[in-house]
């Protein structure tokens, strides 16, 4: 699945340069989403970039970035190639890790998902093997291990500490082998995970990503591959679904074609690295190859459709392939050698192409002096 993503985020790169639970009657709405020609300016989101080297060692070389997150003035890295979290100050610094792979007491075999819990100021690691969420303090201490036997394809933790978990696709079981279904699955602590919106559809397709949920200040915000559909979660209520008409017919075809063609693809289903900046909700997508950045206002409804991301800010490339931290209020990308280099090759192919080549130049320099360990881009909306 990391490949897949991996696979994805290059491809971008080329492109861009209802519960039965409930409390509250859902509010849902409809959102018209018409395909645009221009390209979305990144000044429209971000208002300043800046580059952070991370610092290359012996403990702190980094092989394959799959996620990171920003808390207490330290970068957390998900390094899937050590299966390790390592940890970077605000400039990059390097500065521990957690690392402790096993089958003894606070050991995991496998970094599924990891997220921060603000609540209880711990780094919180998933191991769908084990079917627990592991806890450690913010320098790494273990401190204590909760069952959770869910399979999901992606996991986030609340504002209260609590755990949601995207499953469309696997049909889950409670300790008391109650079935739970497939949807969104809220677990509390000391209670017994449950089902708080059934949806999908209970056939894997691979081809769909997992990177499906977002946080903004109280609420998460969960962007759906089976429904046209973005879910608002507060804590275990829905208040809000907000349903999206892309005004074209779906090609369910391809969820059975053997050999998957990026250009076949003809529905908007793939929403690629979803994001929450202040008032905008944003996801690609692509249909017929070529890719679709939309931004929705969530306070009004309205949205905008744009073919690819310009970057109006430093003349250089900006890929949408972290996430959001800080509430919202900034976003950090990934750069390293391999989208480095494919977008070399790209540029080479398309020299119409407007960037700024010191950039790409000072970029490259850099990496190289850090041993070509990755370089966060820290957007800011500040």
């Amino acid at each position: 699945m990391q490949n897949l993503k991996r696979y994805y985020f290059a491809f971008i790169i080329i492109l861009l340069s209802s519960c039965s639970d409930r409390k509250e009657e859902t509010d849902k709405i409809v959102i018209n989403v018409n395909a645009k020609t221009e390209q979305l300016p990144l000044s429209e989101i971000i208002t300043r970039l800046d580059y952070i080297p991370l610092e290359s060692g012996n403990a702190s070389f980094i092989g394959a970035i799959s996620d990171v997150h920003l808390f207490d003035k330290k970068y957390f890295v998900l390094d899937v190639g050590r299966e390790q979290i390592t940890i970077f100050t605000e400039e990059g610094d390097y500065n521990g890790k957690i690392k402790f792979i096993g089958n003894g007491p606070g050991e995991y075999s496998k970094i599924d998902f990891f997220d921060i819990n603000e609540f209880d100021k711990t780094i919180d690691i998933f191991d769908i093997r084990k079917g627990k969420v592991l806890r450690y303090d913010l320098y790494g201490t273990f401190v204590e291990e909760i069952r959770a036997r869910i399979i999901c394809r992606d996991f986030e933790v609340t504002q209260k500490g609590n755990y949601l978990f995207y499953s469309p696709d696997e049909v889950n079981e409670t300790a008391d082998h109650k079935t739970l279904g497939t949807g969104i699955i809220l677990m509390k602590r000391n209670e017994n995970p449950k089902l708080i919106a059934e949806l999908g559809n209970v056939t894997y397709h691979p081809i769909l990503t997992g990177d499906s949920f977002v946080q903004h200040k109280d609420k998460v915000y969960l962007f759906s591959n089976y429904t046209n559909t973005i879910y608002e979660i507060n804590e275990d209520q829905i208040p809000r679904e907000i349903e999206l008409d892309f005004g074209i017919d779906i090609d369910q075809s391809f969820f059975t074609s053997v050999n998957h063609n990026i250009e076949d693809i003809r529905f908007p289903y793939l929403k690629l690295n979803p994001f929450v900046l202040h008032e905008n909700l944003g996801f690609t997508y692509i249909y017929k190859g070529k890719d679709n950045s939309v931004l929705i206002d969530y306070n009004t409804g309205k949205s905008k459709t744009y073919r690819g991301i310009k970057n109006d800010l430093d003349g250089g490339f900006f890929v949408i392939n972290g996430h959001p931290v800080n509430n919202g209020s900034n976003y950090i990308s990934i750069l390293d050698s391999d989208i480095m280099s494919q977008y070399e090759e790209y540029i080479s192919k398309n020299p119409k192409v407007p960037f700024k080549s010191d950039k790409l130049d000072s970029l490259k320099s850099v990496m190289k002096l850090n041993n070509n360990n990755p370089i966060l881009v820290f957007g800011s909306t500040l």
